[in-house]
């Protein structure tokens, strides 16, 4: 693996999907100029002259390093839904496989060069379908591997192969078929979870939600695949706040979730399989209804980061739901003495 000015260089086709936001967009394209893929492909959605697009589409003009650029850039607004699928089925048309992101997903340094890395490590093992960049817990099990194993995978900055992706369906076949519903049961077990992931494929194919993530999901979630997960998160998400156009999904600890540069060294997981125990927290997380342990992993680190009024208020509302658990209270006791009560 190269060098580059801005660390390890970038060996993999890189994707950059864009639309009206030009500051998230130049930070997200420095970062790419500092890994220097030597194969660049450019999406916009449009139309053309909407508010900040022609600047979105100037902050990524000057690719001023060797490599081979192809754009496609759309004359009429095809939302979110439409211009992400189909400019990753354009993708893995032309590539096997690729690193891909979005104008709000900003990578550390060293990341893109991980995500290949995991890319070569892990292309002839069916059962992974995906890297991600992006630790929704912020950290899992750090001082003992540099990643793991999950169902669950976030799109915020991620890599797959064309063999892989070749899973996804949009629409996806009938997701309440009997044979759909026992595939997604072997993964899922808790019924709580089938129900929140069905709901949120219907509400796409609704029109309620305008993504493309949950079918990507859902085709990951049948086939049983796997997501690999860096030990530490490696993006941050940029779109979060005013000019947020799909995060509605987002949760409020996203935006107190910090990001790290790519570990140094690989320190892989003793087996390919899911780490359950991650999945359950990123599922709580998700559904906003966090276990006492998910509680106390965000609510520590809250106080050390001077954030005690919100980690009071989180371990607050899970004694309410939770009752007297006594890591809770210990938890309370802490951020009230950190507060000078």
């Amino acid at each position: 693996m190269g060098q580059s000015a801005g660390g390890p260089a970038c060996e993999t086709a890189v994707a950059l999907t864009v639309f009206n936001r030009p500051g998230p967009t130049r930070a997200v394209f420095a970062a790419i100029r500092a890994a220097r893929p030597p194969r660049l492909f450019l999406f916009a959605d449009g139309p053309a002259d909407a508010p900040g697009v022609a600047e979105a589409r100037a902050a990524v003009a000057d690719v001023d390093w060797p490599c081979r650029v192809e754009r496609d850039y759309s004359a009429v607004n095809l939302g979110c839904r439409q211009r992400q699928a189909s400019a990753f089925s354009a993708v893995f048309t032309a590539v096997d496989q690729a690193i891909l992101l979005e104008d709000d997903c900003l990578p550390q340094p060293g990341c893109l060069a991980w995500c290949q890395a995991m890319l070569d490590r892990y292309r002839d093992e069916p059962r992974v379908m995906m890297v991600t960049a992006s630790n929704p817990l912020e950290e899992w099990q750090a001082d003992r591997q540099s990643h793991h194993f999950a169902h669950y995978g976030s799109s915020w900055g991620w890599a797959t192969w064309r063999r892989a992706w070749a899973a996804f369906r949009d629409p996806p076949d009938d997701h309440r078929a009997p044979d759909a519903l026992a595939r997604l049961a072997r993964v899922l077990p808790d019924a709580d979870e089938q129900r929140r992931h069905l709901a949120g494929v219907d509400r796409v194919l609704a029109g309620i939600w305008s993504t493309w993530d949950v079918q990507w999901e859902h085709a990951r979630l049948l086939a049983g695949g796997l997501a690999v997960v860096p030990a530490r998160n490696m993006v941050d998400n940029l779109g979060l706040g005013a000019g947020a156009t799909h995060t509605g999904r987002s949760t409020p600890l996203d935006a107190v979730r910090r990001a790290y540069p790519a570990p140094s060294a690989l320190r892989p997981p003793p087996a390919v399989a899911a780490d359950g125990a991650y999945d359950r927290l990123v599922y709580e997380q998700r559904s906003g209804n966090l276990s006492p342990a998910g509680i106390a992993l965000w609510a520590d680190r809250l106080i050390g980061r001077g954030r005690a009024v919100q980690a009071l208020a989180m371990v607050r509302g899970g004694q309410r739901r939770h009752g007297g658990d006594p890591a809770l209270a210990a938890l309370a006791a802490r951020a009230l003495a950190a507060l000078g009560r």
